[in-house]
């Protein structure tokens, strides 16, 4: 035998509002999410493209001064590169002038070359590596000779660690970040408020619908 209780409402269990209200803010709270992600690329391509400039400049000082005397390549190494160099401040500075065979003419032997087959362009190749245990980013440029004793590429190489690069990265992200995160606040608190107001309407409708008896 069942039993009714005179007077019981049925259960409304959540609002058309809050439903909406919820999807609402889960769609703005992934939107943001992948904004802020993408801020982050953002800095980290901002801050590469800065510090890579510096270290194209010195490759290309350094291999306007490479020379052929006497059938011999010689490698000067102007003193404008490495001034250049350290305007990325606090980091550590490599270089390296070599034939593509590995052949070190000056500079740090055991620095890495790019990965053979790399296409490397007149305006220079930017890689990462690790080199004395730290990360490094560096930029090979090559200097094509065409002596009578001397024929062939030689690969200019110069790096620097990679603190300040990500000191930057960090900064143009997190201004990003900060005002991203406050828009999306803003829109978030203004389309609830505004969704409020729509929906009062609808919500009077759904309690006088709730609040009928059934009989």
């Amino acid at each position: 035998m069942q039993v009714r209780t005179e007077g019981a409402l049925p259960n409304r269990g959540l609002s058309v509002t809050y439903r909406l209200a919820i999807a609402l803010t889960l769609v703005l709270t992934l939107a943001v999410a992948a904004t802020i992600f993408a801020a982050y690329g953002y800095g980290r391509r901002a801050a590469n493209e800065a510090f890579d400039r510096l270290l194209q400049g010195a490759a290309l000082q350094i291999a306007e001064r490479i020379f052929v005397v006497e059938g011999e390549i010689r490698v000067d190494i102007p003193v404008s590169a490495f001034e250049l160099l350290s305007l990325a401040e606090n980091e550590r500075v490599f270089y390296r002038v070599a034939r593509p065979g590995g052949e070190t003419l000056t500079g740090y032997d055991s620095f890495p070359l790019p990965a053979e087959g790399r296409s490397i362009p007149a305006s220079g190749l930017a890689y990462e590596t690790a080199f004395g245990g730290e990360r490094v980013r560096a930029l090979v440029m090559p200097r094509h000779l065409s002596e009578r004793a001397v024929t062939g590429d030689i690969y200019v190489v110069v790096a620097h660690t990679m603190g300040s690069r990500d000191q930057l990265a960090r900064s143009v992200a997190t201004q990003a970040v900060t005002v991203i995160a406050g828009a999306g606040l803003a829109i978030l608190v203004l389309a609830l408020i505004a969704m409020r107001y729509a929906m009062r309407p609808l919500e009077r409708i759904q309690n006088a619908i709730l609040e009928r008896d059934p009989l």
